[in-house]
């Protein structure tokens, strides 16, 4: 998602530190979504291939979740930078508020979930909530398969939506089309992936012309710090 010269990875030290810190929490943020997202598919594309399914799920829902939680902190960070106001359609801020509201929505009923039980008991839902998608099962002849899961215990019958395509699907490894539900609240995860994939790209169009003056007289900052040092036990 964040190609070696973007700028989110070159943040010029003359350019207004507050902005500075802005870019860097996006580029933060973009990058744990795109880990995570591509985990994620490779996940459930080996879901897709047992024969025999397993019962535990959570190495899939620790990666929806972090998808989840980061494109919301990314979408907080880039309406909250200064001049947000003057970036255009298709990323300014109504639109990018529009684009990514349910995926707020859902990450706020995750955050409050003490709060949203009622609500949960209700609608009868899973307290994780479900994952659905799309894969490959073969491709001569072409086979497609959806497949859905439902974390959570189970009181009496239940409902869930399978992913159904109703649009072109951007397949990666096989897999596509993912969906979540939670609550009230459904979101198409890999269309919500792509656009931010779209925003990232932009900020990189825009700033690639100015981000060269910018260095012209200064190295960037440098970033991330891994450090060891070894504990003296014997006292």
């Amino acid at each position: 998602m964040i190609k070696d010269g973007s700028i989110l990875l070159n943040i010029p030290k003359n350019l207004d530190y507050k902005q500075a810190v802005f870019f860097d929490g996006m580029r933060h943020a973009l990058e744990i979504i795109d880990f995570s997202y591509k985990r994620l598919y490779q996940e459930l594309t080996k879901l897709s291939k047992l024969t025999q399914y397993q019962k535990n799920y959570t190495h899939v829902y620790v990666d929806m979740w972090a998808v989840i939680d980061a494109i919301d902190r990314f979408r907080c960070l880039w309406i909250m930078q200064a001049n947000s106001i003057a970036i255009p359609s298709p990323y300014s801020t109504e639109e990018i508020n529009g684009s990514l509201q349910q995926v707020r929505n859902i990450r706020n009923v995750s955050s409050h979930m003490a709060q949203k039980i009622d609500q949960i008991i209700a609608l009868n839902s899973s307290v994780s909530g479900s994952i659905s998608w799309v894969s490959v099962k073969n491709i001569q002849p072409l086979n497609i398969h959806t497949f859905v899961v439902r974390s959570g215990i189970i009181n009496g019958k239940v409902s869930f939506q399978f992913s159904i395509p109703k649009e072109k699907i951007n397949f990666i490894e096989g897999t596509g089309n993912i969906i979540i539900e939670l609550g009230a609240y459904t979101i198409n995860l890999s269309q919500a992936y792509e656009y931010v994939c779209g925003v990232s790209s932009y900020i990189d169009e825009q700033w690639s012309l100015q981000k060269e003056r910018l260095l012209s007289l200064n190295e960037p900052f440098p970033h991330d710090v891994f450090a060891s040092a070894e504990l003296n036990l014997t006292k």
